[in-house]
């Protein structure tokens, strides 16, 4: 099964990272350009992770997965008490994960 690369990654590689996905969502919020990004992430270790290839790798899933939603679920995330952010992120993994596709009807089903 292919899915032409939309899936790079799903809810398997990291769980819902509740305090991660705020920061990464702040600094979506704000609008930093790559080279803020790498301060951030890299160079503040804005998720506190070991080492930086372990922060960036965290950071480029969670962008990916809280890309799937508006500003205003970022600002959820961000701000929300904790299950309104994990909610969020749930919906937000799902829809960046394959499992969203098992739901939908394939051709051949359509035809039965």
């Amino acid at each position: 099964m292919t899915h032409d690369g939309r899936y790079q990654a799903n809810f398997t590689k990291g769980g819902l990272m509740v305090p991660e996905s705020r920061r990464v969502a702040e600094l979506l919020l704000a609008g930093v350009d790559a080279a803020g990004w790498k301060q951030a992430i890299e160079g503040d270790n804005l998720l506190r992770k070991r080492s930086p290839t372990t922060a960036s790798t965290k950071a480029l899933l969670i962008r990916a997965r809280l890309r799937t939603m508006t500003e205003g679920l970022w600002r959820l995330v961000r701000d929300g008490d904790r299950p309104v952010a994990t909610q969020a992120l749930f919906a937000a993994t799902i829809t960046y994960s394959v499992l969203l596709d098992l739901h939908k009807p394939t051709h051949r089903q359509i035809q039965c």
